[in-house]
């Protein structure tokens, strides 16, 4: 979905596809993960793993963790996200909350 605009225009539909893009262009713009200022960004436990997610629009999220060879941590254990320079997307998901 992430690198096929069409699809997820057909999936997700024209306001979800369009925040998407622009998502995605914010992660490009960023310097690490703590950079991230729109879509209400919050670390949370995905799938027993540390996570993010962002909203994007209409009760949509997406969900990405982070995708370093070597894991990026602080002395206790917990992930250094000040750090993190590369993500994984891992879901775009309704939020229920």
């Amino acid at each position: 979905m992430c690198e096929d605009e069409e699809k997820a225009m057909e999936v997700y539909g024209k306001d979800v596809s369009q925040k998407l893009r622009s998502r995605l262009a914010d992660f490009l713009a960023a310097k690490n993960v703590n950079e991230l200022c729109v879509g209400s960004p919050t670390q949370i436990t995905y799938t027993s793993f540390p996570a993010y997610r962002v909203d994007l629009v209409d009760n949509y999220r997406l969900i990405f963790c982070s995708n370093h060879i070597k894991p990026v941590l602080l002395d206790t254990g917990l992930v250094d996200w000040s750090n993190v320079t590369y993500i994984k997307i891992l879901a775009i998901e309704t939020n229920y909350e």
